[in-house]
């Protein structure tokens, strides 16, 4: 009887341990009381030791003063605070606060004490310890001081950037407990042997694990336990499940694993693999971390870009975040969700973002396919790349690649946006962050996108050029006809002299669109822009990638277009409401990698079908794409006429023929492999096709 009892005790023990090892979060989202501090008081009366004033009101976090009329265009201080109960379980763990971003300065303060700060870096998750300030097992209070004041001491520069200042705790807070050793990042490099087979082939994944404490543990007694499994894949198998010791260098934890069956991420097909980390020292599990990965190479040859070994054309559109009426940069993960279904819409393959985006949107382009530059927010002509602005802008490169190193999606860095990339101490800031950038990360492209490569003709051969021409690729916004205010028919010798000056990296068109009121036109106008472009770039084969300008109308500091109480930027090819305008579709199809270039009636009364590879923006080679005939556009799964396409090389066609069943009309669909519509249009006797 004593042994049987001696044993279940040593088994709730063990238990016990085993659930204390993982990580345990406290989401601080939700009620915090809160007010605007105009005159900027509140340190000097000790806001922090004690309630806010009487002039405060409750919110909900996520949450940004710059939605609501009173405050829509205030910038300056503001307080947050919040009361939380800490579990006794928590005491000699070791605790942090996980802010996700608090724009664009936030001081912490812990039951009155000044826990931390975190300033000029706006839209970056950092993490305030906090093990010696909270106090398990009692209430605790947290406050939170967060000022946007337009700074010259910030990246984005003072006023000098064109989305929202919304100011406040913008994203999700949480506080994490942990044993110690805890796990401070993990990142993972996932290469693939493209000699091998793209699904089932070979391939090697690089960690390096930061731990805490690393100077006050002996890391002889370190053990890491790895488990892999396929995530976003047809199949879910572990494909490794086992211990390592790891190297330790430099205060590193350094491992590599070789894997002989992998199918490669790729955006058609963006199979991801789940790391579960755990981390034993002196036999105890001490923490428990995850990531996601995979594995896929973006390089460039030549004025190319080749994914994975295949020379790819990319396109797809930018999205200005921050849009939503109602809580602007707080936006919810359904708003995000619903404008990152909308660049899917568009065909969207390749986007930027001018500033660090929350997680979900890094985990959705994982999952659904979509190439990503993220930029730091270094934008506009009055931004000089200062002592201030590098120290600043070192900072973020830091924090941001970090956070995102281990997102597939993420291809590349971006180092600055339309500065004036001719001045000396801006050409050499871009080329001195683009080598920080490398040292931090080799294995992505880094980049400067420059608004004044078509001034390409005022060069002079062995003098400074143009900043942009310091990254791996020249990207340029081209507002030739628009901003530029120049002849439609000069764009294309415009583009010929920026390829004859820069022979040995590709172009990519970054940024190109409509811009009203600001430029003359509505939408009509919008539509007959963007095919014009696109008729010039698809005959320029030194053009690499196309991203258009954007997916939006979205609100802005410096906008001139009002929406309510919103300064607005009418750019997009949805409005501010989500709404799709005309020029939606069309872009769309532009942005179509398959084209339907023949579809006629033939002597049987059969419909005669040519499908053909796109050859201009994007082009790829097409695996596992499906033609569908139907009634209408969404009984095409259900009742619709399915037809497997071959593998289809760019530029090359593939005939097959169709029943006349709906009496000269019905809705051509193609969907690839995972499901998603690419193309999608209706034909009957109006039709072209007919």
């Amino acid at each position: 009887m004593f042994k049987k009892s001696l044993f279940f005790q040593l088994l709730l023990i063990a238990l016990s341990l085993a659930t204390f090892a993982q990580r345990q979060n406290i989401s601080l989202d939700g009620t915090w009381d809160f007010c605007i501090d105009s005159t900027k008081n509140g340190i000097n009366d000790k806001w922090y030791e004690k309630d806010l004033p009487l002039i405060k009101e409750t919110v909900q976090v996520p949450h940004t003063w710059n939605t609501v009329q009173k405050t829509a265009k205030y910038a300056g201080w503001a307080w947050y605070t919040r009361k939380i109960n800490i579990p006794a379980n928590w005491k000699n763990t070791s605790i942090k606060i996980q802010f996700d971003a608090v724009y664009h300065d936030a001081t912490v303060w812990i039951n009155g004490k000044k826990a931390g700060e975190h300033k000029s870096s706006g839209f970056t998750k950092f993490f305030i310890e906090a093990s010696q300030l909270i106090i398990p097992g009692k209430g605790n209070t947290i406050t939170v001081l967060a000022d946007n004041s337009f700074s010259k001491e910030n990246i984005p520069y003072s006023i000098s950037f064109d989305w929202a200042n919304d100011g406040g705790i913008i994203r999700s807070v949480q506080l994490v407990s942990t044993q110690r050793p805890r796990i401070d990042y993990m990142h993972i490099l996932a290469k693939p042997d493209l000699s091998s087979p793209a699904l089932g082939g070979k391939g090697t994944a690089c960690f390096k694990v930061q731990l805490s404490e690393m100077g006050k543990i002996d890391v002889s007694k370190i053990m890491f336990n790895i488990r892999i499994s396929e995530s976003n894949q047809k199949t879910a198998n572990v494909i490794y499940n086992k211990q390592v010791i790891p190297k330790i260098k430099t205060g590193i934890a350094e491992f590599e694993i070789a894997f002989d069956n992998i199918n490669r991420w790729h955006f058609d097909d963006p199979n991801l693999y789940k790391t579960q980390l755990t981390v034993t020292y002196n036999t105890k599990t001490t923490d428990i971390d995850t990531a996601v990965f995979g594995f896929r190479e973006l390089k460039t040859v030549g004025n190319t870009f080749v994914f994975n070994g295949e020379t790819i054309r990319t396109a797809g559109v930018e999205w200005m975040g921050g849009s939503s009426l109602k809580n602007g940069m707080a936006e919810t993960k359904d708003e995000m969700r619903q404008s990152l279904e909308k660049l899917k819409y568009l065909n969207t393959m390749f986007t930027r973002f001018h500033l660090q985006q929350d997680d979900y949107v890094y985990d959705w382009c994982d999952r659904n396919g979509v190439l990503v530059q993220q930029e730091i927010p270094i934008w506009g002509i009055k931004t000089v790349m200062t002592d201030t602005i590098m120290r600043i802008a070192k900072f973020q490169l830091n924090e941001t690649i970090s956070n995102a190193f281990n997102h597939p999606s993420i291809v590349a860095w971006g180092v600055g946006n339309e500065i004036d990339a001719r001045k000396e101490i801006n050409i050499n800031g871009v080329k001195t962050l683009y080598h920080y950038t490398k040292k931090l990360d080799g294995s992505r492209l880094a980049n400067y996108v420059s608004n004044s490569l078509q001034r390409a003709r005022s060069w002079n051969p062995g003098i400074v050029k143009d900043a942009s021409s310091y990254g791996d690729v020249m990207m340029y916004n081209d507002y030739h006809s628009t901003w530029y205010r120049q002849a439609r028919a000069g764009r294309g010798p415009v583009l010929d002299t920026i390829q004859a000056e820069n022979r040995t990296m590709p172009l990519v068109i970054s940024e190109f669109g409509l811009c009203e009121p600001e430029n003359w036109g509505d939408d009509s106008k919008r539509i007959v822009d963007m095919i014009n472009n696109y008729s010039v770039y698809e005959s320029k084969p030194y053009i690499a990638g196309v991203i258009y300008f954007c997916l939006n109308d979205y609100r802005t500091h410096m906008g001139s277009g009002k929406y309510d109480f919103h300064n607005t930027r009418v750019h997009g090819v949805f409005d501010l409401e989500g709404k799709p305008k005309p020029s939606a579709p069309i872009l769309r199809e532009l942005n179509c990698p398959v084209d339907v270039t023949g579809l006629n009636r033939n002597k049987e009364n059969n419909i005669a079908v040519t499908v053909v590879g796109g050859l201009g923006f994007p082009s790829f080679q097409l695996k596992d794409y499906t033609f569908y005939w139907s009634a209408g556009v969404d009984d095409y799964l259900k009742r619709g006429e399915k037809y497997k396409l071959p593998i289809i090389n760019p530029g090359k066609t593939h005939d097959f023929i169709v029943p006349n069943k709906f009496n000269d009309k019905g809705v051509v669909t193609i969907v690839n492999g995972r499901g998603n519509v690419v193309y999608q249009k209706v034909i009957d006797k109006t039709s072209v096709y007919f």
